[in-house]
Parts: structure tokens; sequence; C-alpha cells
């Protein structure tokens, strides 16, 4: 296993759940899929494989949960009620101005 430059904080602030979650995205992009273990996302997560395996059934389990969750933060966040209503007008380049504005 190779170590993680970047190793995933174990602290009470840090539900148990995320560390497990980010020490895997961690391994998933520094060993791929098939080189990381279970063991290997326990170990940089500073839990063990029961804890593991008590938050998900699986190493599938946890790439999904991993992948739902950076798709989750690239959502944008919804037009308001007058900008989706000045998009269905035809005024869609200020509606998407705005909304450009809004998202900074």
């Amino acid at each position: 296993m190779k170590k993680s430059t970047n190793p995933v904080p174990a602290s009470a602030e840090t539900p148990m759940h995320e560390r497990i979650l980010g020490a895997a995205f961690q391994a998933f992009m520094e060993e791929g899929y098939a080189g990381t273990s279970t063991l290997d996302i326990a170990t940089r997560a500073k839990v063990s494989k029961r804890d593991l395996y008590a938050n998900f059934a699986s190493k599938h389990a946890v790439l999904v949960d991993c992948i739902k969750g950076r798709a989750d933060r690239m959502r944008l966040p919804r037009l308001p009620r007058r900008l989706r209503a000045a998009a269905k007008l035809g005024r869609h380049r200020d509606a998407i101005r705005r909304r450009r504005l809004l998202c900074r």
C-alpha cells in the first residue's frame, strides 16, 4: 500500500462515514479501484474493517457513495422562479448571466 501524502484526519469532529469516503476517494484516485482493498481504505481512514463494513456493504458500495458525493457537489443551484420565467419567455441570455452571478 502506498502511503497517502494527505492523510484523512481522524478526529471526533469528522464523522466516521465521511472519513471512510475521503480515504476511499484518495485510495481510488491513487491506486485505482482494483488496486485498492478494503483494508487500505480502513487503514487510511483510521477505522477497523469491522467499522468499514458496518457503514458500507462492500467496496463497490463505497465507490458508489464516493461518486454520488462528487456528483452532488457538481450540481448547480436551481434558478429562482423569476429567472425561470424569463428564460421561458425567450430572455434566456439575461437569465443565464444572472445565474452565473448568483453562483459566484
